[in-house]
């Protein structure tokens, strides 16, 4: 009988794990072109070219570079923790200067979001990446054109970091028509936390989990205790602080269980702000190293 309330109870760990291991997702790997992967097929070979020969000048000219990414879906997770993931793993930009750019498009989600390194702060704060977006992206995105879209967005881009060493440089803000820049705007997060939504989430799930592991334990316990035991007060025990038990000769007997260790910070998938060791390379090629601690911007 014990053995399989024991078995119950892995079993309903399991169940409750399930949905922690459905938040989980798999970045890709570059493309070969490095610069553009365009794994929804959504942009055209001479905008991908064009994006190419503009990268090549700006890594030789300031280290910049700018990653083009279109993916059908994300698996179920938020655009800014896959962006986020994406640019750190493949370490977008110069190690040294953090001047790199992502463009990412959703295109079965109908979202994009894109998120600069550190070394262009200045340029591409999280304000002015959303004017460009609504500026440059967005009409040709609605219509379904993504590969004008990207290409517009992409020269804007490119016109505002290339003369850039990745140094933070402030400059006069732009305006259109239709908004007005706040150099202290903010449409995205200003700084990324240290571990991602999807990681906290995660500790979140994990920590839940404890304490009803924890509960249906005591119950348990509280079945297959002997018959002399009564319990003077509700057992809880474990997160919910100490518990009170009975022996038959009526003399008190405490059993007092400390509280568990509290659930470890950052780590984790994409977490942190730190590059991952190096770029990643394709077709002899490699990007920098570079890392963001986010504060980019998207469509929702």
């Amino acid at each position: 009988m014990k053995k399989n309330r024991i078995a119950l109870l892995f079993a309903f760990v399991l169940m409750l794990l399930s949905p922690l291991a459905v938040q989980a997702y798999t970045i890709p790997e570059p493309s070969d072109d490095l610069y553009v992967s365009d794994y929804a097929d959504v942009i055209d070979r001479e905008v991908e070219e064009e994006i190419i020969n503009a990268n090549l000048e700006l890594e030789e000219k300031n280290g910049v570079q700018i990653a083009v990414v279109t993916v059908d879906f994300l698996d179920g997770a938020n655009i800014e923790d896959y962006a986020y993931d994406l640019f750190n793993q493949w370490g977008i930009g110069s190690a040294e200067s953090n001047n790199g750019v992502l463009l990412l498009l959703a295109i079965g989600e109908d979202n994009y979001y894109c998120l600069a390194g550190d070394g262009l702060s200045n340029l591409l704060s999280a304000g002015r990446i959303k004017l460009l977006l609504n500026e440059y992206l967005e009409p040709d995105f609605a219509s379904g054109d993504y590969s004008a879209g990207v290409s517009k967005t992409f020269n804007a881009i490119y016109d505002l970091v290339k003369d850039s060493s990745g140094t933070p440089i402030i400059q006069e803000p732009i305006y259109n028509d239709n908004s007005h820049y706040n150099s202290n705007s903010s449409s995205g997060t200003s700084s990324h936390r240290s571990s991602s939504v999807g990681i906290f989430s995660l500790l979140l799930g994990i920590f839940v989990l404890i304490v009803v592991f924890s509960i249906v334990l005591s119950f348990i316990s509280a079945f297959t205790r002997p018959r002399g035991y009564v319990r003077r007060r509700p057992y809880w025990g474990g997160f919910f602080g100490p518990h009170v038990i009975i022996h038959h000769d009526h003399h008190d007997h405490y059993d007092r269980h400390d509280r568990g260790p509290r659930p470890p910070r950052g780590g984790g998938f994409g977490g942190g702000s730190s590059s991952f060791g190096g770029g990643r390379s394709s077709g002899g090629r490699s990007f920098g190293g570079g890392s963001s601690r986010g504060g980019g911007a998207g469509r929702h």
